[in-house]
């Protein structure tokens, strides 16, 4: 660790970019410090606690999404023969892109962490199933008014015994010019793609000096509170 930062490895690295024309310098290295959260909590149904990251992830709109649909079906069964329920997990799918621009660097945006704190009260799945209710009537569930698509590809898949997986993939969006090292064999800027380079209303997520860009991953742990840590399943 101490050569890659600071070390031999790190005068390569720095060389290596001025010859790239990048623009890491030694002092980008030898300062460089991590930042230690602790992750975001939220009580699902019955026993059950998900743990995951903060933001810049976008976790916190999709614990919201799930402590929605707990609230609106806790007293309902046999949910993988209702039509209803899946019609809900697109509905809430398409109106969590309302909120995307809102996620970013806490350390930077203000409104990311009002987003994070309106998760949190409950404020914002309270809004997420008013806005559920309020189309209830509507015959095409996944009718999406004018929305910024940050995700190219969407894709839901359910089993026979009622298991969900939902994928979404940005293989088609503009990923820039990507650049190998020869010597490590890391991409230099495969992480610059996450950032929004264009303007427009993407602002939270302009690139900035030690700003982490938004992102999709979003480790997790489905904790029950009855059982020991040694019985926690990581998704």
């Amino acid at each position: 660790m101490q050569q890659f930062y600071r070390g031999e490895i790190a005068n390569k690295i720095v060389e290596e970019m001025r010859i790239q024309e990048g623009l890491i310098t030694k002092a980008d290295l030898v300062n460089y410090d991590a930042r230690l959260e602790s992750p975001l909590e939220l009580q699902v149904c019955n026993d059950f606690i998900i743990k995951g990251p903060r933001a810049p992830s976008i976790l916190p709109l999709l614990l919201a999404a799930v402590k929605t649909l707990c609230e609106k079906y806790q007293n309902m069964n046999n949910l993988d023969q209702n039509e209803a329920y899946f019609d809900d997990i697109l509905k809430t799918q398409n109106i969590l892109g309302d909120y995307l621009l809102d996620i970013g660097d806490p350390h930077f945006d203000f409104e990311t962490n009002e987003l994070q704190e309106s998760l949190m009260q409950g404020n914002l799945s309270q809004i997420l199933l008013e806005r559920l209710n309020s189309l209830e009537n509507q015959k095409d569930s996944t009718q999406k008014t004018d929305q910024l698509n940050l995700a190219s590809e969407f894709l839901n898949v359910v089993d026979l015994e009622g298991n969900i997986v939902s994928y979404s993939a940005s293989l088609t969006n503009k990923r820039g010019s990507l650049k190998r090292s020869k010597q490590y064999g890391f991409f230099w800027n495969n992480a610059m793609s996450a950032f929004n380079s264009n303007g427009g209303k993407d602002i939270i997520n302009t690139i900035q000096g030690k700003k982490r860009p938004r992102t999709s991953l979003m480790p997790m742990m489905l904790v029950n509170r009855r059982t020991h840590v040694k019985d926690q399943e990581l998704l």
